[in-house]
C-alpha cells in the first residue's frame, strides 16, 4: 500500500543560489527539498540568457512556470503552466523569456539532468539518441 504524507516549505527561510554566467546570463535557485531521505526533490529557479542544450533526467518531473515564458522548438509555454517530462526521455533545447520562474518536483532525488554525454551513457536505464 502506497503512503501519502504532506510535503511543507516555507520558502521565506530557504537561501538562493546565484550564479553569474556573465553577458546578462544568471542562475538563481532554491533548492526546497533534496531527496536525499527518499522524499521528494524540488528546485524553484530564476534562468535568464541561458539555453538548456537537449537533455533528460533519471526520474519523471513536474515542472510548474510561474512566470516568464519557456521556448521550445515546437512550442512555447507562458506562466502559468505546467510541463511534464518522462524519466530517460530527452527534451530540448529550450530557453526562457520575462520574468522567468519555475519550480520542478520529482516524487524522488534521481531527477537531477544528464546533459554530458558520458554521464548520459554511464546511467542510461533506456537507449535513446539526440539529435
Amino acid at each position: 500500500m502506497q503512503e501519502n504524507y504532506d510535503v511543507v516549505a516555507d520558502l521565506k527561510r530557504i537561501p538562493w543560489k546565484h550564479i553569474d554566467g556573465g553577458e546578462g546570463k544568471t542562475m538563481e535557485s532554491q533548492l526546497i527539498f533534496d531527496g536525499a531521505d527518499g522524499g521528494p526533490e524540488a528546485t524553484r529557479a530564476r534562468i535568464k540568457g541561458f539555453v538548456s542544450e537537449p537533455h533528460f533526467h533519471r526520474a519523471s518531473q513536474f515542472q510548474l512556470l510561474l512566470s516568464g515564458a519557456m521556448l521550445f522548438p515546437t512550442f512555447r509555454m507562458d506562466g502559468v503552466a505546467v510541463h511534464y517530462t518522462d524519466h530517460n526521455v530527452a527534451y530540448g533545447p529550450h530557453s526562457r523569456d520575462g520574468d522567468h520562474d519555475f519550480l520542478v518536483a520529482s516524487t524522488n532525488e534521481q531527477s537531477r539532468s544528464m546533459n554530458s554525454r558520458q554521464t548520459r551513457v554511464a546511467s542510461m536505464v533506456r537507449p535513446y539518441h539526440v539529435r
